[in-house]
């Protein structure tokens, strides 16, 4: 088995242990009620934790909650292959250079400068000829 596999029960075994520290700490009386055990798919045993009242309900409302929406989820339409290229070739096509020199000049002057710095945030700096004179 890799640690790929071994991971993810790793982890859903430490948020459900800090459930339920954060059970122990409110009710350090309390006894536990249910004794949840972490396996792999092959088997492999993962761990253990016991768990008290609260963190029982708490984790049964938490996983119930993922499932109504999983299962209130909408699917995913199936997209016509043509339609999927078509939206593909619209994009490989657009000509960036072009789509910001028509927003910049959509933008008042005094805006111009914090669109630009935004412009750069998101993708770096790419200058281009004749921008640092102000034509665009």
């Amino acid at each position: 088995m890799s640690a790929n596999d071994l991971t993810p029960a790793q982890q859903l075994l430490a948020a459900i242990h800090n459930l339920n520290m954060a059970d122990y700490q409110t009710d350090p009386t309390g006894q536990p009620v249910v004794r949840l055990t972490i396996r792999t798919m092959d088997g492999e045993f993962v761990g253990e934790v016991q768990l008290g009242q609260r963190a029982t309900t708490e984790t049964t409302n938490a996983v119930s909650v993922v499932a109504e929406y999983a299962l209130a989820k909408p699917s995913t339409p199936d997209l016509h292959p043509k339609a999927v290229a078509d939206l593909i070739d619209m994009f490989d096509n657009l000509d960036l250079v072009d789509l910001t020199k028509s927003v910049l000049n959509a933008v008042t002057p005094t805006g111009r400068l914090a669109a630009t710095q935004a412009i750069d945030d998101m993708f770096g700096h790419i200058p281009h000829p004749g921008a640092e004179n102000g034509d665009l």
